[in-house]
C-alpha cells in the first residue's frame, strides 16, 4: 500500500498550494526506506569512551548498506575510500599530521558520525542509495538484529500535528517516476537580468503541484468538516481500502497564457523576451 499526502485548504491563488494538491507521494519502497531510516537513526545510539560511535549498532550497519563511500583510516597518513557498490578502492595520502587534524575537526562537531577505533576511524559519504534491493537489504539486517519486522511498517511515519494539517490517504502502489511527477511543481524558465546586469535563465513556479486528488468525492469515514478542522488529528489509513489512483488522481489542466502572465506578474520580474 502506498500513500498520498494532500494539502487541506487553499493557501492562496497560484502559485500557492491548492486544496487537494498532492504534496508528498510515498510508494511502498519509500515508506519502507523512511521507516528503516528512523529505526536506524544515529541519535538512538551512544558513543564509545573515545568519543567515536559504537560499532555494533544499527546506524553503522545501515550505512554499510546504503552509503556510496566508506572511508577507513589505514595508517597515520593514509585514508582508504571504498565504493561500496563497485568495490573500487582508492588510497589518499596526507602530509604528516593533516589526517589527524581532519579527524579532529570532524570529532569537534555536534554528534560526530565517526565509527571504528582511535587511529582507525571510519566514516561514510557520497550518494545515499535507496533502490528497492538496498532497502530490502537494510530490512533484512534490521530483522536479524531486532524483533522488528518489515511487515509491521507499511505506513509512513506521520506526526500528530502533521495529521492536523494534511490528509494522508492510502492508494495503490506506484513507481518512483510517478512519485516524481506528483511532487514536481509547474515551472517556467525566463531570461532575466541579474544584479551584475547579465542575462541569466531562472525558473519561476506557476503552481506548486500539477496533480491533485479531490477528496470531497470519496466515501470517507470522517466528515469533510473534520478533515478541514486544523484542531483535529485525522488518520484514516487503517480504516479504508487503498484508493484507486486511476479513478481519483487528476492532472490539472494546462494554464492559459493569460494565467501564466498573471502569476508571473506577482514575481515583479522584468519582461525580457
Amino acid at each position: 500500500m502506498a500513500e498520498l499526502i494532500l494539502r487541506i485548504g487553499t493557501v492562496g491563488p497560484n502559485p500557492k498550494s491548492q486544496d487537494g494538491d498532492i504534496l508528498i507521494a510515498y510508494n511502498n519502497r519509500r515508506i519502507w526506506q523512511v521507516n528503516a531510516s528512523v529505526i536506524c537513526h544515529v541519535r538512538k545510539e551512544g558513543f564509545q569512551l573515545s568519543g567515536l560511535r559504537k560499532n555494533t549498532g544499527l546506524a553503522k550497519a545501515f550505512r554499510d548498506r546504503c552509503m556510496q563511500y566508506k572511508f577507513e583510516r589505514v595508517s597515520i597518513n593514509e585514508l582508504k575510500r571504498i565504493d561500496q557498490f563497485t568495490q573500487e578502492e582508492q588510497i589518499f595520502t596526507y602530509p604528516t599530521g593533516q589526517l589527524d587534524k581532519k579527524v579532529q575537526r570532524m570529532m569537534n562537531i555536534n554528534n560526530p558520525l565517526i565509527w571504528g577505533s582511535v587511529a582507525h576511524e571510519i566514516w561514510y559519504g557520497g550518494k545515499i542509495h535507496q533502490e528497492i534491493d538496498v532497502v530490502n537489504s537494510i530490512w533484512q539486517m534490521i530483522e536479524e538484529k531486532t524483533p522488528m519486522r518489515k511487515v509491521n511498517y507499511g505506513l509512513a511515519p506521520r506526526g500528530f500535528e502533521d495529521l492536523k494539517q494534511r490528509l494522508t490517504l492510502p492508494v495503490d502502489d506506484f513507481d518512483d517516476g510517478t512519485a516524481l511527477d506528483y511532487e514536481t511543481p509547474d515551472q517556467i524558465s525566463k531570461n532575466i537580468l541579474n544584479l551584475e546586469k547579465k542575462m541569466v535563465e531562472k525558473k519561476f513556479t506557476l503552481r506548486k503541484r500539477c496533480f491533485m486528488l479531490n477528496y470531497e468525492t470519496l466515501d470517507l469515514p470522517v466528515s469533510i468538516d473534520d478533515i478541514r478542522d486544523k484542531t483535529k488529528s485525522v488518520d484514516i489509513r487503517k480504516q479504508i481500502q487503498p484508493i484507486n489512483r486511476a479513478a481519483s488522481v487528476l492532472q490539472k489542466p494546462e494554464l492559459t497564457e493569460e494565467e501564466k502572465t498573471e502569476i508571473l506578474d506577482k514575481y515583479d520580474i522584468p519582461k525580457v523576451k
